[in-house]
């Protein structure tokens, strides 16, 4: 009788259409670049460095599906131009495979800023999965 209750509540977990998990770990996404990827096109690029999460933002960035925000320092800007040292990071649409971000973490961005940017530029993170960033960087998938 155990193993059947046991059954029923597995069973109810994978068909529960609210749970979500990324089944496949190449297709985790990350909004941070180890480098300036070529193939990438993007308006700025620029080392940044979280220094505090914010809640996931109220207006329609990404068509209103943004999954993350949070405030980071520009360390260096690579390309582009960008007014001011902070910027208000947001991370693209919501999908169980978005790794989201904590404060320290450090790494390039490549995005663009939101034609209303207000008082701390809103900077729309460009994503890419595992599998695509091994795939470009000549590694196996």
């Amino acid at each position: 009788m155990r193993g059947i209750r046991e059954l029923g509540l597995i069973s109810a977990c994978v068909a529960s259409t609210s749970a979500s998990a990324c089944l496949i770990p190449a297709a985790q996404t990350t909004i941070f670049f180890r480098n300036l990827p070529k193939e990438i096109d993007a308006p700025i690029a620029a080392e940044v460095t979280v220094i505090k999460l914010t809640d996931a933002p109220g207006r329609a960035y990404y068509g209103g599906k943004s999954s993350f925000a949070g405030l980071a320092r520009v360390e260096r800007l690579l390309k582009g131009t960008i007014d001011g040292s902070t910027i208000k990071l947001i991370g693209p649409s919501r999908s169980s495979c978005n790794q989201s971000f904590h404060v320290g973490a450090a790494g390039i961005v490549i995005g663009r800023i939101a034609d209303d940017a207000g008082e701390v530029p809103a900077f729309e993170a460009i994503a890419e999965s595992y599998k695509q960033r091994n795939l470009r960087e000549g590694r196996r998938p």
